[in-house]
């Protein structure tokens, strides 16, 4: 955000508008000219504008407490929506939060129908183990910064094709 104050000297003088920002339970910084304002951790920090005087007027200042909100990570899982009975695939997915932000992304499956699969907590390996429909969410719980976010996808799994193999000899006897 951009700061901006209003002066009630007489034809804008009082001398330059210079900010900065004292730490409070959040952390925050801004430019000490332009007045723009970014939120690095969640809490309270006081803004502070210093009107630097004149020949007129003296040296003031003013504050304000900004509250500095957690971000709302966006989830998004990038995996395949169709697999077949049998088949397997690492779910993928990307979150808006910083790498290590937002706390530890969780996978795991639900069963809305007659569909059945696994997923390996470790690997995120997914399973498909029986055709119809599962329901796949990605969530986090959040930390100090980051709030809570979840993503759903549905997976059709489709009968599977098996694999057959022939094991013979190459050759045969005649009546045998």
């Amino acid at each position: 955000i951009t700061a901006t104050v209003n002066t009630a000297a007489t034809n804008g003088y009082s001398g330059p508008v210079k900010f900065s920002i004292i730490q409070g339970s959040g952390y925050a910084e801004v430019d000490p000219n332009t007045g723009v304002v970014r939120g690095i951790r969640a809490g309270t920090v006081e803004l502070v504008a210093t009107s630097e005087g004149d020949d007129n007027y003296k040296t003031t200042n003013i504050s304000h407490v900004l509250a500095i909100d957690k971000n709302i990570p966006v989830l998004t899982i990038l995996s395949a929506n169709k697999t077949r009975v049998g088949e397997a695939f690492r779910v993928a997915f990307k979150s808006t939060a910083p790498s290590g932000f937002g706390g530890p992304v969780s996978i795991s499956l639900v069963s809305s129908g007659s569909g059945s699969a696994t997923i390996d907590p470790y690997t995120g390996m997914l399973t498909a183990l029986k055709a119809g429909v599962v329901t796949l969410i990605v969530s986090s719980p959040g930390d100090s910064n980051y709030a809570a976010a979840m993503a759903k996808q549905e997976i059709t799994i489709s009968i599977g094709i098996p694999k057959l193999t022939i094991e013979i000899y190459n050759t045969l006897e005649v009546d045998g």
